[in-house]
């Protein structure tokens, strides 16, 4: 609803005043990269993300544990062309003009609204440090809830979603062990080639113990430190999400998370 309120132009400025990466403003970015218009949330996105929460809860109703914490689809509908229109020329004002023609064309498409319940206040992982009993009931919470999505065939990343971010990031996953923003989960048996369920493991792993080291503390300023301690949470979201779907999973996880399998080996091709 952004583009709704008194200050979008404000934040807009925010936006195209600062970089992430050293290359694009983060204006830029979520155009040229994320392929997103900047405060906006296009009205294919809100289609397909509710559609993909719908199917997961569905899904999960089967397995008699307790409703996810993940959001509930209430309502998505798509906004006024005018406001579209608006949007876009603002954004346009503080875009590079060879991306004017793209803001144009992401526009076109429309602006949605996506309404979903969540069980809390959906706080993000990424501005949040916790240690002790706190951190390790969101630890829990984050893999206990990547184990629940592998076993009913739904895998929380894949390649498509490098660049443009996963349930399981510290910018999406929350911190009373949660996740939101669904969009980058895909049904396994969407996946044709045994390669690309192989990166999207272990990209679920990669992203599991990155949001845990940014939770606990390990913000990487001693590089050797840093570097054991991500092998070592690494190790252990593999060896729980490993007992948690040798049974009850798709068959074709069996390779990744079977008992003879090396977890080190596993985790330096990982690297």
């Amino acid at each position: 609803m952004e583009p709704f309120v008194s200050d979008f132009a404000a934040a807009l400025d925010r936006m195209a005043s600062y970089s992430t990466d050293g290359r694009l403003s983060n204006l830029e970015h979520l155009i040229e990269v994320e392929h997103k218009l900047p405060g906006c949330l296009l009205f294919d996105e809100a289609a397909a993300e509710a559609s993909i929460a719908a199917a997961i809860h569905k899904r999960l109703a089967d397995d008699g544990g307790p409703l996810a914490r993940l959001p509930l689809p209430i309502f998505c509908g798509r906004l006024p062309d005018a406001l579209a229109e608006t949007a876009a020329r603002a954004i346009s004002a503080r875009a590079s003009p060879r991306l004017w023609r793209k803001i144009e064309r992401l526009a076109a498409a429309g602006l949605g609204v996506y309404v979903y319940w969540y069980p809390s206040v959906p706080l993000r992982a990424w501005s949040c440090r916790a240690n002790g009993q706190a951190g390790t009931a969101m630890c829990d919470g984050w893999i206990g809830l990547a184990a629940r999505l592998l076993r009913a065939g739904f895998l929380p990343t894949t390649a498509r979603s490098f660049g443009r971010g996963q349930c399981c990031d510290p910018q999406n996953a929350v911190v009373d062990g949660g996740f939101a923003d669904l969009d980058s989960v895909v049904p396994i048996a969407q996946i044709g080639a045994q390669q690309d369920l192989f990166v999207a493991v272990h990209a679920t792993i990669r992203e599991l113990a990155a949001t845990i080291l940014h939770v606990l503390g390990s913000d990487g300023s001693a590089a050797a430190a840093f570097g054991e301690n991500r092998r070592m949470i690494r190790q252990v979201v593999w060896q729980r999400l490993a007992q948690a779907c040798r049974e009850h999973a798709d068959s074709r996880l069996t390779p990744f998370f079977d008992a003879g399998h090396s977890v080190s080996s596993m985790v330096q091709s990982m690297e």
